[in-house]
C-alpha cells in the first residue's frame, strides 16, 4: 500500500506545521498513519489481521474526516480504502481457503491416525496370544520330560 502512487500522504505522521494545519489535532484525536503501521506489523504488535485493519482504516477515516470531501487527499484516502478493502477481502477469501484444506486435511491425518492405532492394537494382540501360545508349548514340552 506504501508503494501506490496515492499513497505519500498517508506514509508518515501528519506534520501539521509542514502542512499547514495547525488544528489537526484538535480533529483528529487517533493519528496513524502507513510508516507507524508497518513499523507495529514489523514489531509484531497486531495479534491479528482485524486489529491491523483497524489501523488501516483509522488512516482513512481520519483522513475523510479532516479533509473535506472530493478535495485531493479525501479522493486519494477513499480510493486507497477501497482498495484495501478489495484486497482485505481477497486475502480473506484465501486464508478461509487454506483453513477448509487445512481442516480436510486434520481429518484426513486423523482418519489415518485411527488405522494406525487400530493396527497397533491387532499386532500387539498378536504379539500377547504369541507369547501365551509360546508359553503353553513350552509348559507342555516341560511336563514331557
Amino acid at each position: 500500500m506504501m508503494s501506490h502512487k496515492l499513497a505519500w500522504p498517508f506514509n508518515a505522521p501528519v506534520d501539521p506545521v509542514a502542512w499547514n494545519i495547525a488544528d489537526y489535532f484538535d480533529i483528529i484525536k487517533n493519528p496513524m498513519d502507513f510508516g507507524t503501521i508497518k513499523q507495529q506489523l514489523e514489531a509484531g504488535h497486531y495479534s491479528n489481521y482485524e486489529e491491523f485493519a483497524d489501523d488501516m482504516r483509522l488512516v482513512f477515516t481520519n483522513a475523510t474526516t479532516y479533509n473535506a470531501p472530493k478535495s485531493q487527499v479525501w479522493v486519494m484516502a477513499t480510493t486507497l480504502s477501497d482498495l484495501f478493502e478489495k484486497k482485505l477481502s481477497q486475502a480473506k477469501k484465501k486464508l478461509e481457503e487454506i483453513a477448509s484444506e487445512m481442516e480436510s486435511t486434520i481429518w484426513e491425518i486423523r482418519d489415518s491416525m485411527k488405522q494406525v492405532q487400530e493396527e497397533i492394537r491387532k499386532l500387539r494382540q498378536q504379539k500377547t496370544q504369541s507369547k501365551s501360545g509360546s508359553s503353553k508349548g513350552r509348559s507342555q514340552k516341560d511336563d514331557n520330560r
